[in-house]
């Protein structure tokens, strides 16, 4: 309304202004122009009413705003003063939690002091136990031992008394018929000699009794002597025959105790000193270029007819897992430092290879008999020198080698021997087992047969059957042995 009255006024004035400066028409306004200026006047009063009416709405809107406020102003109170009466709750309840915190806290405190107490006591007992187990273990480990080294002794005493026994069963039985022999000589010559006597007391009597027959009694008396002296020649044969019999029963004592000596000293007069060294080294070919394999065992000559080889699994000669003779570009084998020329394989035992020892030493004579049965009566398992499993080394076996009685080969098919402990395997003693590549021997050092697996001996009494191969540099026997595998 209030610019709709300036523009009046504003529109008044001009007009007054036009007729009091010229009467003359000067204005220069249309009727187009008055219709314009109407519709905006009109414009304007409607945009007028529409404020007035959104300003009414604005009033009714405010009035609600102001209920709404003053219900809100309500709230507020009611809320202050429940907020201070919860202030006041708060406070009250907070005095007591803070003394229920305190005691809780208290209590809390006596009960970790308390804990503290019984786990340092429990700790002690703890530690005190532990020592009490350790001394267990260690004296239990001492008595192992102990009982070890008593099993091994008491097995060699077994060994030493059953060889010795049957020795000296043997050597009784001959030396009683040679005894027997002797005694029945000795008797018929003391029986010639007695009857000589006899014959020259009669050959005398009857030279005294009678002149005319002193010649008949001197020939008697001849005979006599003769037959004296040939019995004195029976007796000192009886005599020489005894002595020899003392000197053969000497050698046999002799080789009854060279047979009946201890396992040590077995391994060390009969097999240690016959082992040899080998050295292994097998280049192959890779992704990457050229990649080398090494390997040393210790192994034990067996002698065939002109030949020495060495057992030993292509698994501990790193061999197992070549392909073929792409895969190998060397293979170089040494025993004692010098080069290996040929080997030897079988297709009926794939894992084993045999090695052809290029020097001569000391070897030892594989049985004859693939009976069990046949064997002595102690054997000993000697180590390959291949590196021992973790298991192995927990189980404290035997580095180089260890005694088994031959009960305890079970023999599978020709050549198979199965070795078994009875009870629960654990260490020591009872943790021996026949490992991969070991080669077991008698005590006097013939060779028995070699594991091919844990366990699992195969005997080989000879090469028969068994295909040569040269692997030396150059030749086609590499190529050739590379396709058996």
């Amino acid at each position: 309304m209030f610019l709709v009255g300036m523009c009046d006024i504003f529109l008044l004035l001009y007009l007054t202004a036009l007729a009091e400066v010229e009467a003359r028409p000067t204005s220069t306004l249309t009727v187009q122009d008055f219709i314009q200026l109407k519709e905006s006047k009109e414009l304007l009063e409607k945009q007028d009413h529409k404020r007035l009416a959104a300003l009414e709405a604005s009033k009714v809107e405010e009035a609600e705003l102001r209920k709404k406020l003053e219900i809100l102003t309500s709230d507020k109170e009611r809320i202050e003063s429940e907020k201070r009466t919860t202030e006041l709750n708060f406070d009250s309840v907070k005095k007591q939690g803070e003394a229920e915190l305190g005691r809780v806290k208290d209590e809390f405190v006596e009960r970790t002091r308390q804990l503290e107490k019984k786990q340092e006591d429990a700790r002690k007992a703890f530690e005190e136990k532990e020592a009490k187990l350790a001394s267990q273990i260690t004296e239990r480990e001492i008595e192992l031992s102990n009982q070890r080294r008593a099993a091994e002794q008491r097995a060699a005493q077994l060994a030493a008394l059953e060889q010795r026994s049957l020795q000296l069963a043997s050597e009784v039985q001959y030396q009683r018929s040679l005894a027997d022999d002797a005694r029945r000589q000795a008797e018929e010559a003391l029986s010639e000699r007695e009857k000589a006597l006899e014959d020259r007391q009669k050959a005398l009597e009857e030279a005294e009794s009678s002149r005319q027959t002193r010649e008949q009694a001197l020939t008697y008396a001849s005979e006599a002597l003769s037959r004296a002296e040939t019995g004195k020649k029976i007796a000192d044969a009886a005599l020489r025959r005894a002595q020899d019999a003392e000197l053969e029963r000497s050698a046999v004592r002799q080789k009854v105790q060279e047979m009946t000596q201890s396992a040590a000293a077995a391994f060390a007069s009969n097999i240690e000193r016959k082992i040899v060294p080998i050295e292994v080294e097998v280049t192959r070919r890779t992704f990457l270029g050229e990649s080398k394999r090494r390997a040393v065992l210790s192994l034990l000559p067996v002698a065939y007819h002109h030949e020495r080889v060495v057992f030993a699994p292509i698994s501990q000669l790193e061999l197992a897992d070549v392909d073929g003779p792409e895969d190998l570009r060397a293979l170089d084998i040494r025993i004692a430092g010098l080069p290996v020329t040929h080997v030897y394989r079988v297709a009926s035992l794939p894992e084993l290879m045999a090695v052809v020892v290029p020097l001569e030493t000391a070897s030892v004579s594989p049985v004859n008999e693939a009976n069990v049965r046949s064997l002595m009566p102690t054997l000993m398992s000697v180590r390959s020198g291949a590196e021992r499993g973790l298991g192995d080394k927990i189980r404290d076996l035997a580095v180089t080698h260890f005694l088994f009685p031959r009960d305890r080969l079970t023999q599978e098919g020709a050549t198979l021997l199965r070795f078994s402990a009875a009870g629960f395997r654990g260490t020591g003693d009872f943790g021996e087992q026949i490992l991969k590549g070991d080669q077991v021997v008698d005590l006097e050092g013939n060779f028995v047969g070699i594991a091919r697996a844990t366990n699992d001996i195969v005997m080989i009494p000879s090469l028969e059957g068994w295909r040569a191969f040269d692997i030396r540099v150059g030749g086609e026997g590499l190529a050739s042995l590379l396709e058996t595998f």
